[in-house]
């Protein structure tokens, strides 16, 4: 957040140059459902964020899309519960090895492929056909399984933050 606050675009892409998945852990939901305080509703979240709980708050954790140093394939991010995933989501209903990202050339494009998951990917809703790449728009939710994630590319982050940040 502070980086938001202090860097303008160029340098904050430059600082943040993958795309990122918000994701609300699980501990998270069910204690901001028992909790007395009234929360504030995003203007821009769309009913399937309300509904799985992705509407824009600070507490929100962010997983980057990106690969880990030591990581296989490096034509694709992996996504399991397994550790040698790149994102690793260490939930009982994502398989070992669940879904993946890749790019464009230019990186302006991100694809998602389920990998012939169990308990399949969706986008915004939609099953995705295993090893058929769809491309995830911004702000997008992403579910593995029953779990819910916003998809960001960078320049969305910035503008999502900012809207945390200053309200609007």
């Amino acid at each position: 957040m502070e980086d938001r606050k202090n860097l303008p675009l160029e340098k904050f892409l430059s600082a943040f140059p993958d795309p990122v998945l918000l994701h609300r852990p699980e501990d998270a939901a069910e204690e901001s459902a028992r909790s007395f305080k009234t929360g504030l509703t995003d203007p821009h979240a769309t009913r399937m964020e309300l509904a799985v709980g992705l509407s824009t708050d600070a507490d929100l954790s962010v997983v980057p899309v990106s690969k880990r140093p030591d990581g296989v394939f490096s034509d694709r991010v992996g996504v399991g519960r397994t550790r040698n995933n790149d994102i690793v989501l260490p939930y009982p209903k994502v398989s070992k090895f669940h879904a993946y990202f890749t790019w464009s050339s230019d990186r302006s494009e991100f694809y998602l492929t389920d990998a012939g998951s169990t308990n399949g990917t969706f986008v915004n809703g939609h099953r995705l056909k295993p090893r058929d790449a769809v491309i995830v728009p911004d702000r997008c939710v992403v579910s593995f399984g029953r779990y819910h994630f916003r998809f960001h590319l960078p320049s969305g982050l910035f503008d999502t933050l900012g809207q945390i940040a200053y309200g609007h």
